[in-house]
């Protein structure tokens, strides 16, 4: 067997597809069918905060483990503050996880309450500066915070940017806390 996350029919008469032609976008004789994401049950038991390259504080729920599709998944980013608020999220709940295009874990939904809810951090988890909420995100004010110097020096040598071969994620942290390097 092997494992599909969704289906493309096509006709299979080459003078019916020359007759139903194309949009502007695909062919009409053509159609794509994702299936559903599989889906689990888990509780939530805690919210970590991590800070991205931007300065942004992100919230990542960590749960029991779950396995869908022989992945064993116990982490899921929740996006941001106002999707803690609008699902109603707490430590403790009941909540549904799917791995999004059966790749990235995902917090659905929550479908009971928790004992303890989860607070927007006044402090950056890293550097201790100033959090502020702009929007539905949180923000570290401090253009200095470890964190995001790590992570702005892992894009820079990334594929998408300088793709320099030899200095991931891991490597980036030890040269930047040994003091090798400190900026781009």
């Amino acid at each position: 067997t092997y494992p599909i996350d969704g289906l493309v029919l096509k006709y299979n008469s080459l003078a019916l597809r020359e007759q139903l032609g194309y949009t502007s976008k695909a062919p009409r004789y053509a159609v794509s069918y994702k299936f559903a994401s599989l889906e689990e049950f888990t509780t939530l038991r805690d919210v970590v905060w991590q800070v991205g390259k931007n300065g942004q504080v992100t919230p990542v729920a960590i749960y029991d483990t779950i396995t869908i599709d022989n992945v064993d998944l116990s982490r899921a980013t929740l996006h941001n503050y106002q999707f803690i608020q609008d699902q109603n999220l707490q430590i403790g709940s009941r909540i549904v996880v799917a791995r999004a295009n059966d790749v990235i874990p995902k917090v659905i939904k929550a479908i009971s309450e928790g004992t303890e809810p989860i607070l927007l951090p006044t402090n950056c988890p890293e550097c201790n500066a100033e959090v502020k909420l702009q929007g539905a995100n949180a923000y570290c004010l401090n253009e200095e915070c470890p964190a995001q110097l790590i992570e702005k020096i892992i894009h820079f040598c990334s594929r998408d940017a300088m793709n320099i071969e030899g200095m991931g994620e891991v490597n980036v942290k030890n040269f930047f806390r040994q003091g090798f390097i400190n900026t781009p």
